[in-house]
């Protein structure tokens, strides 16, 4: 049996703010030279609100160790990119390039 759709419902959705191709090619590629490198070993993708999530695990059932967020902006149409540790953010920027230069100082987690 055939289903019908009615292209109508589609048209109104509203568009969903995700990260786009060359973003998570960025993004993949740090993260698979961390996991070459052994520090991190899964991710997660979430997008929903206005707001999209890549965030970075050490372990498949931990919390995430970072979280890299694009949201949206009210005023102007360029997105903002902040890098969180836990729930700290420890970079922003208006790129997402310049958000990630903060991998670039080898962050580790350091014990006592």
């Amino acid at each position: 049996m055939s289903n019908v759709y009615r292209l109508a419902h589609y048209k109104r959705r509203k568009h969903v703010f995700c990260f786009t191709r060359p973003e998570l090619n960025q993004l993949l590629s740090l993260y698979s030279q961390r996991v070459i490198a052994g520090d991190w070993k899964a991710y997660a993708l979430d997008h929903e609100g206005g707001v999209a999530q890549f965030s970075i695990f050490s372990h498949a059932r931990a919390q995430p160790l970072f979280t890299v967020i694009k949201s949206r902006r009210t005023s102007e149409r360029a997105p903002r990119y902040s890098v969180l540790q836990g729930s700290s953010k420890i970079s922003q920027s208006d790129t997402l390039s310049g958000a990630l230069a903060v991998f670039e100082r080898n962050l580790k987690l350091v014990s006592p």
